[in-house]
């Protein structure tokens, strides 16, 4: 699992920069009351960006319901073509 979240982490690193300002927009809240948010980078959104080259799976609970036949076909897509740690890993078997 760390080398999984080791990834994904540096693979984020790729489409923000530390230090640098995005756009967002506040989708919601999770259980902890931490924010939910899109972000918008040069490269097209975050959260999309990272579901589709296989490195964030959605989580369905907290996706936006007019979202999550996008988010669904961008996980598919990348499982498909096994793309970021589908190339390695059988990932459906990690529960959150």
């Amino acid at each position: 699992m760390v080398k999984i979240a080791k990834q994904s982490t540096a693979h984020a690193k790729t489409l923000v920069k530390v230090g640098k300002s995005y756009k967002y927009d506040v989708t919601g809240k999770d259980r902890y009351n931490r924010s939910l948010c899109v972000v918008y980078t040069s490269k097209g959104i975050f959260n999309e960006l990272m579901v589709k080259d296989g490195y964030a799976m959605p989580y369905e609970r907290y996706v936006p319901r007019e979202l999550k036949s996008k988010y669904n076909k961008l996980s598919k897509e990348a499982k498909s073509f096994n793309r970021g740690l589908w190339k390695k890993y059988n990932i459906d078997c990690i529960v959150i």
